[in-house]
């Protein structure tokens, strides 16, 4: 199963998952029963609230190769529906490292530009 939080910000409950954020010694490092992190069920909302303070905590917590893989499958994903996705791919690219993978990401939009050509 997975945690309040988790559901919470997976279904852009952002008042529940703000209320449980504000709850004194709540664990951000749980994972559900498929070992996915609260990071992973925020990158699944549409808005990702809370996302800069869950990466700070976790980003202290989670090992750096895990953080990039989220983020990168992420923007991955922004990148089909770039229209309605620009901004959070835009967010979260603040945080991601370029390098990650050999550079990845950027291969990834190679491959889209030449797609469409």
């Amino acid at each position: 199963g997975v945690t309040a939080l988790m559901a919470a910000l997976q279904s852009d409950q952002f008042e529940i998952a703000g209320k449980l954020l504000d709850q004194p010694g709540i664990d951000l490092t749980v994972r559900d029963n498929e070992g996915k992190t609260v990071l992973n069920h925020l990158l699944k909302s549409k808005s990702m609230f809370y996302f800069d303070e869950i990466f700070d905590i976790l980003s202290n917590t989670l090992n750096v190769h895990e953080i990039m893989t989220a983020l990168l499958q992420r923007m991955i994903k922004c990148l089909e529906d770039w229209r309605s996705s620009k901004t959070v791919f835009m967010r979260i690219l603040g945080y991601y490292d370029v390098n990650f993978n050999n550079g990845s990401l950027f291969n990834t939009i190679i491959q889209n530009a030449e797609a469409d050509t």
